[in-house]
């Protein structure tokens, strides 16, 4: 029952509501309300609930009286259930409790059976321990006597070791298995025996080195495998061959008295490598089972480097940077050859020695040398009076601070100052020197007051510009050059390094443009103050009674002379295509300059000749007996107006001989086009 769906019951079919509304989980009596509120009124409505709770309670009643004998039934048998609940667990307690008392009893039996097995296999091992112990006893009896005896034949000698070895590990493992049961003296006995061997093992190893016996060599190196000694084999080469050999190669005295000085002492050591040690080397590397083997490292570069940094510590001294280039560069070469034997040669560089070996060279304070003796050159260059920078055409340079440049940067990746290992710092200041050269350049730019003798300010600016230009075509040779010194990293990153050295060459070509308009304005200012000569043209030709011109006038050609004279002088050096813009900028602007000039000479001789015309009329209407003669020939005015055109035709011819058109000067043929209208208009007046 309790698991079915209830549902109401159904009402009276003439209802205001749905009755199905109450058993909405949502259900709310106030949306109820709103809901019915238009179907029917508050009155109905409460007639219709109040008929619709009859129905629910006789529902309910018909319900109870359904199930009553359920109700009555489940009310007797709660009776008395807590008496039964109790006799039920009574049992069960007692049953819990007979069970953890057997349990105990359990335990407490399988701890004594332990305890009596445990007991029973330790005697069990001490018999076994014991057996051994007899055995090893007499093995090392046995050892003791064949190792005393042992006679010089060397084939004899390494026989002998060879088993021996085999029954030595044995004892080892046998003393390490029943440690707890054998004696300190028989563990004493046990490592006798081993050092005793080990010490039969290292004079055949020795005796076969110095006999070059490859053979017997890998018959050693497999014993001292055998017996788990490789660090022994590689420290017993180190102690008896290496370090009597380096001891009299390694030594400050050797250095300062060999005439080739580090690279002799170098040299000593490699010819050892080649000699002594190449025939281990070739033994450990052409036999897998010796791959664990490195004299190399362990037994040969240990040493050395230890005895350098001891010995020879006044190599990693960089107070004299050509001395310790020189020194560092024979390193190099020395390690590189030593890496060549290595069976990888990244071993050898990560190993914690050859770390410690470079790190003794102190290349922050060589290059803080090299930078500040490049640094000082330049610095006292661009520190220099104007008029003491000229120098004569060496490497197409005019001025020192250019040619002290080059030279820096060509020094600095020079083989005997730049260093692999500092690429990035040279790289730097590679760019440095030219930023100090552009600020150079920025101060002679600014100077308000220019001070140089028999020079004057547009030549030595243009000296700059020509240095700038030569400068920027070895920026490809300085890129080419800084790329084969980079190591692998940076070739592969050959356009980054471009990129740097094209904002550098954008700084340039941004003081080309500034020293083009300083220049292009110096040059203005020298010519056009000529082009005011143009207002006293009138007064050359009003009631002078002059010719009709025919040649142009002086001031023409005085305007002209600067730029003549530039384009004499630069015309080869910079490029006629250069020159041409530089010349195009500058008749642009006298252009219109003398545009206006003749703008407003051609408005004044306007305006007086009006003034004339109209006192003409007045005098010849106030009735004068007789006319004014006929003018003869032409008036000063259209001599004024011929002179500033024949001038002007002469002023673009001499433009045109430049190479330059017309059209690409502004105003150019506007002006042409003013003075022509000008004079056809005068002329067609005075007919």
């Amino acid at each position: 029952m309790g698991g079915d769906t209830f549902n109401l019951p159904v009402g009276p079919s003439d209802l205001c509501f749905d009755t199905s509304e109450f058993m909405k989980e949502s259900f709310s009596a106030d949306e109820f309300l709103h809901n019915y509120r238009n179907a029917a009124s508050l009155e109905q409505m409460r007639d219709d609930l109040g008929m619709y709770l009859k129905v629910l309670r006789n529902s309910m009643i018909e319900l109870i009286n359904a199930d009553y004998q359920d109700f009555v039934n489940l009310s007797a048998e709660l009776v008395d259930l807590d008496k039964r609940i109790e006799d039920i667990r009574s049992p069960i307690v007692q049953l819990r409790s007979d069970i953890l008392e057997v349990k105990s009893m359990l335990s407490g039996t399988m701890n004594e059976i332990s305890e009596c097995l445990e007991k029973k296999r330790e005697i069990r091992m001490k018999q076994i321990a014991s057996e051994e112990i007899r055995r090893l006893t007499e093995k090392i009896g046995k050892v003791k006597d064949q190792l005393s005896s042992a006679n010089e034949n060397q084939d004899s000698l390494l026989n002998l070791l060879e088993r021996l070895s085999l029954d030595v590990v044995q004892l080892e493992f046998v003393v390490k298995l029943h440690e707890k049961h054998i004696s300190e003296s028989m563990k004493k006995d046990a490592n006798e025996i081993k050092s005793l061997l080990l010490e039969k093992l290292k004079e055949c190893f020795l005796h076969s080195i110095e006999h070059h016996d490859k053979k017997s060599i890998g018959r050693c190196l497999k014993i001292y495998l055998m017996l788990n000694e490789i660090r022994n084999a590689e420290v017993t080469y180190r102690q008896f061959v290496v370090i009597p050999k380096m001891s009299n190669i390694i030594t400050e005295s050797n250095l300062q008295n060999d005439p080739q000085g580090l690279v002799g002492i170098y040299a000593k050591i490699i010819e050892f490598l080649e000699t002594k040690l190449s025939i281990l080397l070739s033994i450990t590397s052409s036999n897998p089972n010796f791959k664990d083997f490195d004299f190399l490292i362990n037994s040969f570069w240990t040493e050395v480097e230890q005895r350098i940094e001891l010995s020879m510590n006044s190599i990693f001294a960089p107070g004299n940077p050509d001395q310790f280039h020189k020194k560092f560069t024979s390193t190099l070469s020395f390690l590189d050859t030593i890496e060549k034997y290595a069976k990888d040669s990244s071993v050898i560089k990560d190993h914690t020695q050859y770390k410690s070996f470079m790190d003794k060279w102190n290349l922050s304070v060589y290059f803080l040398i090299r930078f500040q003796k490049i640094g000082a050159s330049i610095e006292t260059v661009c520190s220099k009076n104007l008029n003491e920078l000229f120098i004569s055409d060496q490497n197409n340079f005019k001025l020192e601070p250019f040619l002290c440049t080059i030279n820096s940067i060509t020094t600095s990746w020079s083989e005997d100052v730049y260093l692999p290992q500092l690429f990035n710092r040279f790289f730097k200041l590679t760019l440095q020197l030219i930023s100090r050269l552009c600020t150079w350049v920025d101060q002679v730019l600014e100077t308000d007051k220019f001070e140089c003798d028999n020079i004057s300010q547009s030549t030595y600016l243009m000296m700059i510009y020509l240095d700038i230009v030569t400068f920027m075509r070895e920026f490809p040779k300085i890129l080419e050059t800084i790329v084969k010194k980079a190591s692998k990293p940076f070739v592969t990153q050959r356009q980054l390094l471009e990129n740097c050295f094209n904002e550098s060459k954008k700084s340039l070509c941004t003081r080309l443009t500034q020293i083009e308009l300083k220049v292009a304005q110096d040059l203005i200012a020298n010519s056009a103050p000529y082009l005011k000569q143009v207002n006293d043209i009138p007064r050359l030709y009003r009631k002078t009674n002059r010719e009709i011109p025919t040649k142009n006038c002086a001031y023409v050609d005085h305007t002209l002379a600067a730029t003549k004279e530039f384009h004499e002088k630069y015309n080869k050096s910079i490029g006629m295509e250069k020159v041409s813009q530089f010349l195009i900028n500058i008749f642009t602007e006298l252009t219109d300059q003398y545009y206006n000039a003749i703008t407003e000479v051609l408005t004044s001789v306007q305006k007086t000749e009006e003034s004339l015309r109209r006192l003409k009329n007045l005098r010849e209407k106030g009735g004068s007996g007789t006319a004014a003669a006929t003018r003869q020939g032409m008036s000063d005015d259209d001599k004024i107006r011929l002179q500033l055109q024949v001038d002007v035709i002469y002023w673009t011819n001499e433009i045109e001989t430049f190479g330059i058109t017309k059209s690409q000067v502004k105003k150019l043929l506007e002006l042409i086009k003013f003075v022509e209208d000008a004079t056809k208009i005068h002329v067609a007046d005075d007919k």
